[in-house]
């Protein structure tokens, strides 16, 4: 369903017959002035609209802005003069492609459709991805944010690349920037090993699950966790982050001890 703006009627009939007459199985509507393209398009949008720059009651630019559902299908723009600021103006007002008349144009006009019907599709599935990965960024950003579990990213070096308001209230920080102060090689978590030896049993299952340990939190206390962590490596499959999770215990751990003491 092709949508023909174009006032001059040899031309119009030019590009009709070459695009009726190719393998596109074209159907093409003819509009002579702009009023008349916004009536065709709010009776039934076209797969692509071929405009002509300037006519009767404005110019082509004009609607490529003005329509509601403007860029929802291709538009390419003719003229019989045309010009680089010219070319340049229309492709940026959302124009896929620019042609200038000529019977070698119109003849080829069907090459020309489709090409930009492939571009566009190209162009609306691209637009597909991304918003794809902007939903899935936000749920984990929403996920990640609102965990009632501590999540963090570690370098083997001991740098702390991300942590959750969960880990870092957890550790009894006030902000990211000053828990990521924190070297984990020289001042890890835990006072019991040092994190020569964390490293050491991650890279040799390439996870850890369900490690119990004690942890020091910013004001020198001590809380208990549970820590799950997994090792991401690089193409040439050396670390690159220690992902983990980690459950505050300490409640746990202290009713354990309080048990044991009553049955001393």
């Amino acid at each position: 369903n092709i949508l023909l703006l174009e006032d001059e009627p040899a031309h119009a009939e030019a590009v009709r017959r070459a695009l009726e007459a190719s393998d596109l199985k074209a159907v093409v509507h003819v509009a002579g002035t702009l009023r008349e393209y916004h009536e065709a398009v709010a009776a039934r949008p076209p797969d692509i609209a071929l405009l002509d720059m300037v006519l009767p009651d404005g110019q082509a630019l004009d609607a490529l802005t003005s329509l509601p559902d403007a860029g929802s299908f291709p538009i390419l723009i003719m003229t019989s003069y045309g010009t680089e600021q010219t070319a340049v103006q229309a492709m940026k007002a959302g124009a896929l492609d620019y042609i200038v008349k000529s019977p070698e144009a119109f003849a080829s006009m069907p090459h020309a459709v489709e090409r930009a019907l492939r571009e566009w599709s190209m162009l609306k599935e691209h637009k597909r991805a991304k918003a794809a990965l902007r939903e899935s960024e936000e749920r984990f950003r929403t996920l990640y944010e609102n965990s009632t579990l501590g999540l963090y990213r570690t370098t083997p070096d001991g740098r702390i690349v991300l942590a959750n308001p969960a880990l870092i209230k957890m550790l009894g920080y006030s902000s990211f920037e000053d828990l990521s102060g924190r070297d984990l090689k020289t001042d890890g978590f835990e006072p019991s090993y040092p994190r020569a030896q964390f490293v050491e049993m991650v890279e040799k299952e390439d996870a850890v699950r369900g490690l119990e340990s004690a942890w020091k939190r910013r004001d020198g206390t001590t809380i208990f966790v549970r820590e799950s962590a997994r090792a991401i490596r690089g193409p040439e499959g050396l670390i690159i982050y220690f992902d983990g999770t980690v459950e505050d215990i300490t409640g746990r751990k202290e009713a354990e001890e309080e048990v044991r003491r009553k049955n001393a």
